[in-house]
This record gives C-alpha cells, sequence and structure tokens, in this order.
C-alpha cells in the first residue's frame, strides 16, 4: 500500500514538472482554492453541529431550572397538603356545634345564639363538606365581628359561605341579626 502511494506521488510530482510555469501557478491555485473550500466546508458543518449542540444543552439547562422549580413547589404543597390533612384529621363533625357555641360565648353572644342547624352533606375528593346554618339574633357589632373572626381565624377546618345582616331599628343599641351558612370540611375515612 505504501509503494502505490510512494508511485502516485511519484507520478504527480514528474506532472507537475512537465508543466509549463503558468500552468504550475494555476494548479497550485486551483489546489488552494480546493482545499480552503474543503477547509471552509468542514469548518461550517462543525461550527452549525457546535451552535446546535449549545442550543440544545442551553434548552436542556432552561428545562432542568423549570423542573427544580417545579420539584421544589410540589415538595413545599406536598408538605402543606399532608400537615392540612393532618390537621383536619383531628376534628370530627360532632364537635362543630361546641366550636360554635364556644366562639359564640368568647363574643358574649352566647345568649344571642338561637340555633346550628346541620344542612347538606357531600364527598369533595378526600374530604366530607357539610353545609351548617347558624343563626344569632339581636347581637351586638361588636360581638357579631368578634364571633366572625374566630370562626375565620380558628383551625377548624370551616368557612363562611354565605352571611346575611340585618339591622334592627331601635334607637339606642341598634342590635343586628345575622345569619350565617357555614361549610366545615372533615377527612373521610377509609
Amino acid at each position: 500500500m505504501f509503494e502505490r502511494i510512494r508511485a502516485g506521488r511519484t507520478y504527480l510530482s514528474e506532472q507537475f514538472e512537465a508543466m509549463p510555469p503558468r500552468d504550475r501557478w494555476l494548479a497550485v491555485a486551483l489546489a488552494g482554492m480546493v482545499a480552503l473550500v474543503l477547509v471552509g466546508g468542514v469548518t461550517y458543518v462543525i461550527k452549525t453541529a457546535q451552535d446546535e449542540r449549545a442550543s440544545q444543552v442551553t434548552a436542556a439547562k432552561e428545562n432542568l431550572r423549570d423542573v427544580q422549580g417545579m420539584a421544589e413547589d410540589y415538595a413545599l404543597l406536598t408538605a402543606r397538603l399532608e400537615a392540612a390533612e393532618a390537621r383536619m384529621g383531628q376534628f370530627r363533625a360532632g364537635q362543630i356545634n361546641t366550636y360554635i357555641s364556644q366562639w359564640a360565648a368568647q363574643a358574649g353572644l352566647s345568649t344571642n345564639l338561637q340555633g346550628i342547624r346541620e344542612g347538606s352533606t357531600r364527598v369533595v375528593g378526600g374530604f366530607r363538606e357539610r353545609t351548617y346554618t347558624v343563626e344569632i339574633n339581636d347581637g351586638e357589632l361588636g360581638g357579631l365581628v368578634r364571633f366572625l373572626y374566630a370562626l375565620e381565624t380558628s383551625p377548624y377546618p370551616i368557612r363562611v359561605h354565605n352571611a346575611s345582616f340585618k339591622a334592627q331599628d331601635r334607637r339606642d343599641a341598634r342590635p343586628i341579626d345575622l345569619d350565617l351558612e357555614l361549610r366545615a370540611y372533615t377527612k373521610e375515612e377509609g
């Protein structure tokens, strides 16, 4: 194989020496141009592939950052959900009357609390949603505000869904009737 290469080199060398000087210059210029085009083409192909890989790496890094951010959010939300489910697991549906009566007493409305009635019940996800109606008559504004604040800030999973206020037209104290529709949540057993 090396002999063939030597023979080919020798042949080309003899042909090059046999050319007139003008043709030699043209052959060298042509060979230089071909070499330049080949080098430029190879460089272009390599640079294009490199740029494509760089953009893929950049996109992959952005995707990784997004996934890491989502993983952190997921871990945080999972921890919050587990904590909320653990808190909800400690409350029972039968305790709602006790809690509402206790909040009314703390707000100075225990004599004004007319009734707590349970309404509809439905399952939402893994939780049971119960609707309650609470009626307070002739309450004073400060006590009603304290009662609502205690209800909304309590750890018991209960929220006001609808509230109706009706002011009595009395000259001095102006008492207020309050009807509430509450939604309470307990963890579904099983």
